[in-house]
């Protein structure tokens, strides 16, 4: 048999079993080696239910590609060593935007090379029913791309702040897994489906979330790998990420047992993510969720691409505890990109506005961070005014705004100006710079300056504040003499920018502040010119230029001589 596909274009064909299996989805496993003349993949088929497995793979290239079945029954003539061809043909489609990490600037990018700035927004429950599709889904996402986010969190089925088979986690095909565990449920993923595909349509990267982390020890480790090859079958050859569990390490809420059950988590979760990058063929980045560091998740921090940050939800408090987590790993071996993955959500508890969210991203990203992942109370469990998610097992309930409502913050909006104007900047090379300004202050707090750039290029200063010109006044150190800076503040509010005309560096290199247009948290950009861009001063042209001029003449002189 001869499958037809287009590069770029994800194909699907099934194998269908002649032989009869009391547990099919237990009792074998079915992968399709798919070869071209530069590669081979091993791809894992899906259960489609009764006697029906699936697969399903993206081809990157035209030509003819051979494909043959491993069927972990041998005897089973109708799926192993079944073999087919694949005849790819040349489409106008757009390869997927597959990320990679550059280990040395410790940032994610493009297969093509471009820095991705991670902004994710926070669907935990968004392929329960409790967010309709189409119209609901639909509606979120495109707000969200119009904002700027480019990655979507969601679990695959297996929820936190519920115990197993709540009733709030079905969606319109029932659960992810039958009652008990007793096998995975096809019909769950037919309907999760048309959300990936679409979120994959319009951009996004979807950033699966396996499971949240008590659910391995309700599962067994057995079950758990088999949920994940499940994942890896049916969305691994989509663009996404994986993150193996959300909060790896926490133990069910009202556990009796919780420092056992932690240890078992820490050692299971490690393996799973073993698993993982054994039977992902397209080697996804794998991440994980924390209860606050990724790699105190697991035993091996190798295992991880990046690591994710839980700074909690306590305002204030929570910013600079995401601020010294950042600093700590930075110092930290292995060393890898950092994301900051949960704090704040804005309208939780206290003190979690539309300015903590900026005070939330701007700190982050300037102390470190390659990515900032937001969440908005109301979204990440989806209430509805008919429906609120209602209380956790442990009996409370952190809110019941709608989530049309929590859409609308303006926290989502300003962080999505932030990271646009950041894209204009050389983001992925700044490094944070607190020696580039005084007074520097013993420890963190509200009026502290978060400061980063590169050197000769850029000064990036955020002002939480506010900066109150009688009680205090702050300087930039250690600016290059060679190098003309212009300035300007950024609204971190509406992306207006208030221009300061040239920097006057004293001699010393310093340079004052000027009053900020009010008293609110501001941006102060130090941008070199054109002219000065490539680091070669003014006064080294200058002397260039007269000695050229001066040799030209001795030149000219001796010849008229």
């Amino acid at each position: 048999m001869t499958i037809t596909a287009y590069t770029n274009e994800i194909v699907e064909w099934d194998y269908i079993s002649d032989k009869s299996y009391k547990e099919p989805f237990y009792d074998i496993t079915l992968d399709v080696i798919i070869s071209s003349d530069q590669k081979t993949w091993s791809v894992p088929t899906f259960w489609r239910g009764e006697n029906r497995w699936s697969v399903r793979f993206i081809p990157p290239t035209s030509g003819t590609y051979k494909i043959k079945t491993r069927c972990s029954d041998s005897s089973n003539a109708s799926l192993h060593n079944v073999e087919h061809t694949l005849r790819v043909e040349t489409s106008p489609a757009s390869p997927p935007k597959d990320l990679y990490i550059d280990l040395d600037k410790k940032v994610l990018k493009y297969s093509d090379d471009t820095a991705f700035l991670w902004l994710a927004d926070t669907w935990w429950m968004g392929l329960s029913d409790r967010l309709a599709y189409p119209e609901d889904f639909h509606t979120l996402a495109q707000d969200r791309k119009k904002k700027g986010f480019n990655v979507i969190f969601l679990v695959a089925g297996l929820y936190p702040d519920m115990d197993a088979f709540d009733e709030r986690g079905a969606n319109a095909n029932g659960f992810v897994w039958e009652k008990g565990f007793a096998r995975i449920n096809p019909a769950f993923f037919d309907e999760a489906d048309r959300r990936i595909e679409h979120l994959v349509s319009e951009g996004f990267i979807p950033c699966i979330v396996g499971a949240w982390g008590y659910y391995l020890l309700k599962m067994g480790e057995e079950k758990m790998r088999r949920h994940w090859e499940y994942l890896i079958a049916r969305w691994g050859t989509y663009p996404v990420v994986w993150c193996a569990a959300g909060e790896a390490a926490m133990p069910y809420y009202l556990s009796t047992s919780p420092a056992k059950d932690k240890e078992k988590q820490i050692q299971g979760w490690t393996e799973i993510i073993r698993f993982i990058r054994r039977r992902d063929p397209f080697k996804r980045l794998v991440t994980i969720h924390p209860t606050e560091i990724g790699r105190e998740q697991i035993q091996d921090p190798n295992l991880l691409d990046f690591e994710l940050l839980q700074a909690s939800h306590n305002g204030y408090e929570s910013i600079f505890r995401g601020v010294k987590l950042i600093e700590k790993l930075r110092k930290k071996e292995p060393k890898m990109p950092v994301i900051m993955g949960e704090i704040n959500y804005e309208g939780i508890i206290h003190d979690t506005g539309a300015e903590m969210q900026r005070f939330a991203f701007w700190s982050s990203m300037l102390h470190g961070a390659c990515g900032f992942t937001y969440g908005a109370n109301g979204i990440w469990q989806v209430n509805t005014p008919e429906k609120p998610f209602g209380a956790s097992p442990h009996g409370g309930c952190w809110g019941n705004t709608p989530w049309k409502e929590a859409m609308e913050q303006k926290g989502s909006y300003q962080i999505g100006l932030a990271k646009e104007f950041l894209q204009t900047l050389p983001w992925e090379d700044i490094q944070p710079k607190p020696e580039w300004i005084a007074p520097l202050k013993p420890s963190l707090d509200r009026d502290t300056p978060h400061i980063a750039g590169i050197e000769e290029k850029l000064r990036i200063v955020y002002f939480y504040g506010p900066v109150y010109p009688w009680a205090q006044h702050y300087r930039l150190l250690k600016l290059e003499s060679h190098v003309a800076y212009e300035a300007f503040f950024w609204d971190p509010r509406t992306a207006k920018r208030y221009p300061l005309g040239m920097v006057t560096a004293t001699k010393k290199g310093e340079w004052d502040v000027p009053t900020l247009p009010t008293f609110e948290d501001w941006v102060l950009i130090l941008k070199a010119t054109p002219a000065s861009k490539n680091s070669i001063s003014f006064q080294a042209k200058n002397k260039l230029k007269k000695r050229l001029f001066s040799s030209l003449k001795t030149i000219l002189d001796s010849f008229r001589k």
